[in-house]
């Protein structure tokens, strides 16, 4: 008995625990990591130890999915890029409200300490580093892969047209059809060279062409595309065409024609 009342002093003495702003904050600067790594020093110091390693998994798995979300959002979206941290935010206050926060008070009322908001802000940044440091490394990889499998297809006799495409999803009979397509429609003329990327998801080709800044706006230049994507949709009757118009860089798309 004297030597569970003695560690029950010590707890005190030497313990601290984070209080509910610094899981808001926590949260929102560093994400689910922090928050999880805030719940589970809490249910530890508290005597709730069967639920450290769940704040754990938790935060882990809802990070993952944080990062997949994010990824799979197109950058086109109206989606406000503050909606996902706020999100999880919210759910980690409710979370700690609902489990810890009246347990956190009483342990304070009764001589215990809370950590400084300048160690939870570390800490919050130090989670958003080695977040930001994956992000880093899984978009890095991806690109890398893509390079790999980019392959590159020119046509033509005198006027050489080119063709960019991903191999991983696109097999070089299609890319012939899709060239011979923009040939049929004379796209691929005698007068100037012609840069087109082509992307498929499922059954659709996405074909990304290189303008000049400004075609989004020529109501002349529309009539042309829109007419292009319809020969080509003739061309290739078992599958959707997309026309999207670039300018210096396939992120850069000013115009899409469905």
């Amino acid at each position: 008995m004297d030597d569970l009342i003695d560690s029950q002093e010590q707890k005190y003495k030497t313990g601290k625990v984070y209080k509910r702003y610094a899981i808001i904050l926590g949260s929102l600067l560093g994400g689910p990591m922090v928050a999880g790594y805030f719940f589970a020093n809490n249910f530890k110091l508290l005597g709730e130890t069967e639920k450290v390693n769940k704040a754990w998994i938790i935060s882990i798995l809802t990070t993952i999915a944080v990062l997949v979300i994010a990824f799979l959002i197109p950058e086109n979206s109206k989606i406000p890029n503050q909606i996902i941290p706020i999100a999880y935010t919210v759910t980690a206050n409710y979370l700690f409200k609902m489990h810890l926060e009246i347990k956190t008070i009483k342990f304070i009322e009764l001589g215990g300490k809370a950590y400084h908001w300048l160690r939870v802000v570390g800490i919050a940044l130090i989670g958003l580093l080695i977040t930001l440091s994956v992000v880093f490394t899984f978009v890095y990889t991806d690109e890398v892969i893509k390079e790999q499998n980019i392959e590159s297809k020119t046509y033509g006799r005198q006027i050489k047209h080119t063709i960019e495409y991903n191999k991983g999803n696109i097999t070089a009979t299609e890319i012939d059809e899709i060239a011979n397509g923009l040939t049929a429609i004379d796209f691929f003329g005698e007068t100037s060279e012609t840069y087109v990327y082509v992307q498929k998801d499922e059954t659709t080709y996405e074909l990304f062409i290189s303008v000049i800044e400004g075609t989004e706006n020529n109501k002349e230049a529309i009539i042309y595309y829109t007419e292009l994507r319809d020969l080509m949709s003739d061309c290739l009757p078992e599958n959707d065409i997309i026309v999207k118009l670039v300018v210096d860089y396939l992120e850069n798309v000013t115009l899409t024609i469905e």
